[in-house]
């Protein structure tokens, strides 16, 4: 744990994305801020936000992608990431 007068500067984060391909909805599980780019350096904090599914805009960057995604077959798919085992320095926060 930091201490409560140390600045922290949260360069990068990562979230796991979930989507229907049926649906074409969304949520968002795990999101996770690191203290370097692209995901590295140290865990600053975590926030594991409830799974809400929402709707996506069909003219959205997002459709763009998923689109692309939901012809991958699912055989091809990588099995589900490990949750992140690192303590976050500022705890979780949700």
């Amino acid at each position: 744990m930091l201490d409560r007068h140390c600045k922290v500067y949260i360069a990068s984060s990562s979230v796991i994305n979930l989507v229907n391909c049926e649906t074409k909805q969304r949520t968002q599980f795990e999101r996770i801020y690191f203290s370097q780019d692209w995901a590295k350096g140290d865990v600053i904090a975590k926030r594991a936000p409830i799974g809400l599914w929402e709707t996506y805009s069909e003219e959205s960057l997002l459709c763009i992608i998923v689109t692309s995604v939901c012809r991958i077959k699912v055989a091809m798919l990588k099995p589900e990431p490990p949750r992140d085992p690192h303590i976050p320095l500022m705890g979780d926060f949700n």
